[in-house]
This record gives C-alpha cells, sequence and structure tokens, in this order.
C-alpha cells in the first residue's frame, strides 16, 4: 500500500498466493477504508485510528494481528471470489452451508502483520492463514471459549460471519463437553 497525494494508502498491488476471498483486481487503487467497507463498524471504530497509524508508522515498524473466521465448507485456503465463509456470490447460499457437517468445518485464522519501507513509505501486508478443524479446537477444550466469542460478536459482524447460517448448529455443539 502507498500513500496518495492526499497521503491516504492504497493498494496499488498485491501478491495472494492463499486469499481468502479477496483476490479481485478491482479493489487496486482502493484506499484501506474503502477496502475495509464492509465490514461492518471499521469506519466508525477504527478507520481513522488506522488512518493514524498508518501515517505515524517509521519505516521498520512492524506490528502483527489476529483475524478468524469459521470457514464451514472444507479446508480449502485459496479462495478466489466470494470470502472466508462462502466462495461464490455472497448472495448465493447453499442449503449445505446452512446445515454443514462439522467434519468440513474449521476455524480460519490470518496472522497479519504490517511493515513501513524506508525509501518509499510503502506499507507491506503480509497474511499467513491457518486452518484448525474445529472437531481439533474442542478436543483441546476451546470450543466453549470460540462459542462465547462467537456469541459475543455485535449482531452486525456477526451477520457479516454468516454467523445467522451455521451458528444454529454449530454454537451447541462447541458448548457441549467433550
Amino acid at each position: 500500500m502507498c500513500p496518495d497525494p492526499d497521503s491516504q494508502y492504497r493498494l496499488q498491488g498485491y501478491i495472494a498466493c492463499f486469499p481468502g476471498g479477496f483476490l479481485s483486481p478491482a479493489r487496486v487503487g482502493e484506499s484501506v477504508r474503502e477496502i475495509h467497507q464492509p465490514v461492518p463498524g471499521y469506519e466508525r471504530k477504527l478507520g481513522l485510528s488506522v488512518d493514524r497509524y498508518f501515517a505515524r508508522m517509521e519505516p521498520g515498524d512492524f506490528i502483527g494481528r489476529m483475524n478468524w473466521s469459521l470457514q464451514v465448507d472444507g479446508a480449502d485456503l485459496f479462495r478466489t471470489d466470494g470470502n472466508n465463509y462462502y466462495p461464490g456470490a455472497e448472495d448465493a447460499f447453499s442449503e449445505k452451508k446452512a446445515d454443514p457437517s462439522l467434519d468440513e468445518c474449521f476455524l480460519r485464522v490470518e496472522h497479519q502483520t504490517l511493515t513501513k519501507l524506508p525509501r518509499t513509505s510503502a506499507v507491506i501486508f503480509t497474511v499467513r492463514s491457518y486452518m484448525t478443524p474445529l472437531h481439533q479446537v474442542k478436543a483441546e477444550g476451546d470450543g466453549k471459549a470460540l462459542a462465547q466469542a462467537i456469541e459475543s460478536m455485535p449482531e452486525g459482524l456477526g451477520h457479516y460471519k454468516m454467523r445467522q447460517y451455521w451458528g444454529s448448529k454449530i454454537l451447541p455443539w462447541l458448548m457441549e463437553n467433550v
């Protein structure tokens, strides 16, 4: 991401080895805020803070963060369209996804990093994705904690992550004792 004449950081190019739905040439040229426009609460809660952080970053600064979602149709890391939750058009939703097989449900965790380059002030954004079967999450004793995290999401974020489709099956199962 590079600063434009107004100091807005814009996506100038990317390489996506294992995209989680972000693989659109239409995104090139968009600002950080424009890229995150679909994320509920981003503009209100994070937009200005993220803009300020990008502006204050010094070359060599390094920040890491985590992001997570549930993927209910298998462990494919490579999603060229749609999103992490359901590949293809976001509006198309198959009945299979509404009643997912627990064997096809995975916790997708992204370790994201940002660093600023010295000469260009470009910000390099990297993402490393990890897939963990929900059966493993539950077997390791973390099912209830994940269920509580899912339930505590604000309504808009839960809708964005498609909780309304898979939640009624997955949440009670995660809460059961192993």
